[in-house]
């Protein structure tokens, strides 16, 4: 049985970010006071395999480092409640902004130096504001989706997991959580609202996947009144997403072991795609693995 066979997105050192504390911190400023003037967000840029001295060239007493003892550097910039930052990645035509950061950690590994930022993981809410209706943030998160879709970022199917789409996709992750939804398929309101904490979106871009996840407060689920959100943007370079499905005592060689692994990983696809069929679930025979699983 494969180890990661699920896969996306793996971090080898979890981050303690914990969406609810977050959510709280989204809490603590008031949109609705009048007497406060809006204030410009901080606009960072970044990129995928950046050196972290060109990072820190570019956003002097920004980033503060720590290190972990398995050889991980980890780069993190915060802000305020009220005070939230602009986070935008540079990725040529695919280039795209994250509105209301809070926080954006980037990745480097000792083992794999010359990838030096090989994952950045961005954190804020949805919007800049305490609250918002639930149906605003349903579009706006839609929003999102189709103009990541437009800019030419496409969506994964894990390799392991059945090739659905639309209300069948959305079906299966409610009853498999960690599912990625079709970011083709808009969600009602009523759908919207049954989505479990954590629900992914995953792409693929140019040798970089992006896994968006989507948290909410649990005490304000009542769509009659505003709600609280927050997102997570998973930014992993290509390589360092396929070390994912290897086991740590064989990365000296991963792309060998993950050549091994790629057979497994479609068989136990095919297993769950026949057991749907048996279902009369539609499989999404048109849809297409990034190159780097084909």
């Amino acid at each position: 049985m494969l180890k990661h066979i699920q896969h996306p997105i793996r971090t080898r050192v979890r981050i303690a970010l914990l969406p609810l504390l977050l959510l709280a911190g989204l809490s603590a400023c008031n949109p609705h006071d009048s007497s406060e003037k809006p204030k410009m967000s901080q606009l960072v840029h970044i990129t995928i395999n950046e050196p972290v001295d060109t990072l820190n060239k570019a956003n002097p007493g920004l980033f503060t480092a720590s290190e972990h003892p398995s050889g991980l550097q980890f780069v993190t910039a915060k802000w305020e409640a009220g005070k939230p930052g602009t986070v935008t990645l540079d990725h040529g035509p695919r280039s795209f902004s994250m509105q209301s950061v809070l926080s954006v950690t980037g990745t480097a590994s000792a083992r794999f130096a010359a990838e030096h930022i090989s994952q950045w993981s961005v954190n804020g809410g949805l919007s800049d504001a305490e609250t918002i209706s639930h149906d605003d943030a349903r579009k706006q998160f839609t929003a999102l989706l189709h103009a990541l879709s437009a800019a030419g970022w496409s969506k994964v199917i894990p390799i392991s997991r059945p090739r659905l789409k639309g209300e069948q996709a959305l079906a299966y992750a409610l009853k498999n959580p960690g599912y990625p939804l079709d970011p083709s398929h808009d969600l009602s309101l009523a759908q919207w609202m049954k989505l479990p904490d954590g629900t992914p979106w995953l792409f693929y871009a140019d040798h970089v996947f992006l896994e968006i996840k989507l948290y909410r407060d649990p005490n304000r689920l009542d769509t009659d009144k505003r709600g609280a959100y927050f997102v997570t943007y998973s930014l992993t370079a290509q390589d360092a997403y396929l070390r994912g499905y290897v086991d740590d005592e064989k990365l000296d060689n991963w792309k060998m072991e993950f050549s091994k692994e790629l057979p497994a990983l479609k068989q136990a696809r095919e297993r769950k795609e026949a057991q749907l069929k048996n279902d009369n679930v539609t499989i999404d025979q048109a849809y297409q693995d990034p190159a780097v699983f084909q």
